[in-house]
Formats: structure tokens, C-alpha cells, sequence
């Protein structure tokens, strides 16, 4: 099961105290782990790859970075959704049931 930290302020939030708690995870998500730094809030994920083709790495950010997801749980059916829908197959680059999640949902 993938983890997840973070820390939430109204002043930019140090990353060494996600960074200490994404190491404090490593074990919940050995195949890879990424910090998100934002202006009120710094995320980390560690990710234990079960479903997709590839890992995608988390958090995710739109393309306009007024929105983040950092998700731990499992889409099963994301291959029959991506392939129902031609605007999230155009809009994911991996074969993640996160980027299917995220695309449909913001992007």
C-alpha cells in the first residue's frame, strides 16, 4: 500500500518535515517516492506499484497547478474507462489508473 504526507499552511510549508515523513514510509512504497512543493502546502508519496503498466509518479499536478492528487487505492476497471472515453485516452500518457482518475477529473 502506497503512503502519504503532508503538511498544509498558510505560509509555505518546509518540505524537510515531508521529507522525513516520506522516508519514514519508504516500506508502504518501495518502487518509488516524490515530493510536491507547493505555495500552502508540500505533499509526498511513496508508491507500491500493483495495477499499470508503468508507475506514474505523485503527486500529480494539472497543467495549470491549481490542482493536485496524490491517490493510493486501486481503479480496476481504468483500462475500459480509458478506452470509453476518447478525451481521457488523448489526455494520458501512461497506463496508470491515477493519470485515467486525474485526467477525467481535471485535466
Amino acid at each position: 500500500m502506497c503512503g502519504i504526507v503532508g503538511v498544509l499552511g498558510d505560509a509555505p510549508p518546509g518540505a524537510v518535515d515531508v521529507r522525513l515523513g516520506v522516508g519514514m514510509l519508504a516500506h508502504r512504497g518501495p518502487d518509488s517516492s516524490s515530493l510536491l512543493e507547493l505555495e500552502h502546502a508540500t505533499f509526498g508519496h511513496t508508491l507500491l506499484s500493483i495495477i499499470g503498466e508503468e508507475p506514474v509518479r505523485q503527486p500529480l499536478v494539472s497543467r495549470d497547478r491549481r490542482s493536485a492528487l496524490t491517490f493510493n487505492g486501486e481503479i480496476y476497471n481504468f483500462i475500459e474507462i480509458r478506452t470509453s472515453d476518447r478525451q481521457i485516452a488523448d489526455a494520458t500518457t501512461g497506463g496508470s489508473d491515477t493519470e485515467v482518475l486525474f485526467d477525467g477529473l481535471v485535466r
